[in-house]
């Protein structure tokens, strides 16, 4: 398929000599001063210096008007950044106790205040101290070693604790010399990110 081939040559009007499309014979801005001229209307952009005409509906030519819109996004912008910024980092899931809901009986309502989420219990303690003796393991590593050490009886309920491990920051990407995630092989055959603990 040909596409259409645009050419460009100057407008024909006495003193222009900007590019004009080949099936005009005057370029956009000298065709609306002329139609300015038949229709009696003229008015040229508010812009200091700027000649062009427009339409009754602006007071700017189009080169002025989205240069205005440009900046005027662009404090936009800077206005929600310091807005982001002043507000603060968001509440996280850790800062406030879990709630109940407001139809439960008031030791529902105790519980949720004494329940500590970020408190780690034996089996959390229990993968750090093999992934510390260990090395760094892969999730399904850490979670078939609970299981055979019969820390944990299923290897789902492993792989939320270590997932925990990594909500609360206390694991970390292990890097090799490059500053890249190590990715180790699982039993399964299957490469995984590495772990190690913090």
């Amino acid at each position: 398929m040909v596409g259409i081939r645009r050419s460009f040559v100057l407008c024909i009007r006495d003193g222009c000599n900007r590019r004009r499309m080949r099936n005009f014979s005057v370029c956009i801005d000298c065709w609306r001063e002329l139609e300015a001229e038949r229709t009696g209307v003229r008015q040229t952009c508010e812009a200091d210096g700027c000649y062009r005409l427009v339409s009754d509906l602006r007071s700017l030519c189009s080169q002025h008007f989205d240069a205005q819109l440009r900046e005027e996004r662009r404090q936009a912008r800077e206005l929600e950044a310091q807005r982001i910024a002043a507000a603060g980092p968001p509440p996280s899931l850790f800062d406030t106790p879990p709630p109940a809901r407001a139809s439960d009986p008031s030791t529902s309502h105790a519980a949720a205040a004494r329940l500590n989420r970020t408190q780690l219990n034996d089996h959390h303690h229990a993968v750090l101290a093999w992934l510390r003796a260990h090395g760094p393991a892969t999730d399904d590593q850490m979670a078939a070693a609970m299981v055979a050490d019969g820390t944990a009886t299923r290897h789902e309920q492993a792989r939320r604790w270590v997932r925990t491990l990594r909500e609360n920051d206390l694991l970390q990407a292990a890097t090799d010399e490059l500053g890249q995630q190590l990715e180790l092989e699982n039993d399964s055959g299957r490469h995984a990110l590495a772990w190690r603990a913090a």
